[in-house]
């Protein structure tokens, strides 16, 4: 499992989106990023399975991705219901 967010990447006093390296990919690599996605995934399921079986609490999830205005995003979220409307 990889370590949290370093401070690098953590906005807050001092941050400078001007001193920020557009072409860093972070720490890590690939397959520890797979694995981690993973088992959060499979982390979420479960809790949105007990979330949704309360029927007391709603819950809000906004995502952004750098390119989100170009695409769509069926290729970033699996398995979700599309947005009732």
């Amino acid at each position: 499992m990889s370590k949290p967010a370093a401070p690098p990447y953590l906005v807050g006093s001092g941050f400078s989106l001007a001193a920020v390296d557009p072409g860093d990919t972070g720490p890590g690599n690939k397959q520890a990023a797979v694995e981690d996605s993973d088992r959060l995934r499979r982390r979420l399921s479960g809790l949105q399975e007990r979330l949704y079986a309360e029927h007391r609490r709603s819950l809000l999830v906004v995502l952004q991705a750098i390119d989100s205005s170009t695409t769509t995003s069926s290729g970033a979220i699996t398995g979700a219901p599309p947005a009732a409307g």
